[in-house]
């Protein structure tokens, strides 16, 4: 998941933010081999200092969702990536 908080913050090759830090991390049920698996991410958190970023890691069921984990990240972000994103 972390890895994925990373790829949705970071597109710009030059965009220099600090490795996140996992806030929160709920681990609700087990996964399996041949599960299909899907993530999903959202800006909970947006300011000049920090971007808080969620993660949710799911299985469809038919209409349903059926949610595995889901984990907070904070990211210390710079004057650098505050220009980027504006």
């Amino acid at each position: 998941m972390e890895a994925f908080a990373i790829d949705i913050v970071i597109s710009n090759q030059e965009l220099n933010i600090p490795n996140p830090r996992l806030s929160k991390l709920n681990i609700l049920k087990n996964a399996y081999l041949n599960d299909v698996l899907k993530v999903k991410s959202r800006i909970k958190k947006f300011n000049t200092n920090e971007l808080l970023l969620s993660i949710e890691v799911y299985k469809e069921l038919g209409n349903k969702k059926d949610i595995i984990c889901n984990a907070l990240f904070c990211f210390d972000l710079n004057e650098k990536a505050i220009d980027f994103a504006s």
